[in-house]
């Protein structure tokens, strides 16, 4: 609830809280420090300290963007075998093993 334009204590404990802490929640799951986590959301990093510390809650579109951001952060540091990377790539797999062979070499 907002009383002249700001939070009242019972929206504190409601979903502005859970909104401030999911967003330093998801910069802790992608391991990924405070500057990290601002560049990968595209955003200034005094903003992303103000969400992150509670000061300030984050907007429901931003943490959205931040839920896709460390599911993607996550996909991208995961190894895949080489039949998954050669589809996801577009590729033959047998191309995928000898350009991984070559690059052994």
């Amino acid at each position: 609830m907002r009383a002249g334009g700001r939070w009242t204590a019972g929206a504190m404990n409601g979903i502005v809280t859970s909104a401030m802490s999911e967003i330093r929640e998801l910069r802790r799951a992608s391991g990924l420090k405070q500057r990290e986590f601002a560049a990968l959301l595209s955003i200034p990093i005094e903003t992303l300290r103000a969400w992150d510390s509670g000061r300030r809650a984050a907007p429901p579109l931003v943490l959205q963007r931040a839920r896709a951001a460390v599911v993607h952060h996550h996909r991208r540091k995961e190894l895949l075998p080489f039949a998954e990377l050669a589809k996801e790539l577009g590729v033959h797999i047998r191309t995928l093993q000898a350009a991984a062979r070559d690059w052994e070499a």
